[in-house]
């Protein structure tokens, strides 16, 4: 859980640096091509998160091997 919490902290980090520059009234809109950089880099939290999971947690990484067919042992 750290490991994915830890991930979550440093990809929305750019998005929430960008946030507050322009809440403290840098000159940042929404269209701006660093806003969409910092959203793309937060959303691939999403994305990673399985992967993560698949390679951490000994109860899923049971459960992935015991579907993929190529990976059983034979009986």
């Amino acid at each position: 859980m750290i490991v994915v919490s830890g991930f979550y902290a440093i990809t929305w980090l750019p998005g929430n640096v960008y946030g507050l520059l322009g809440v403290l009234g840098d000159n940042t809109t929404l269209i701006d091509s660093r806003y969409y950089a910092a959203m793309f880099i937060a959303f691939c939290s999403v994305s990673i998160n399985p992967f993560i999971y698949a390679t951490k947690f000994h109860l899923i990484k049971k459960v992935l091997i015991d579907t993929i067919a190529c990976m059983r042992t034979p009986v």
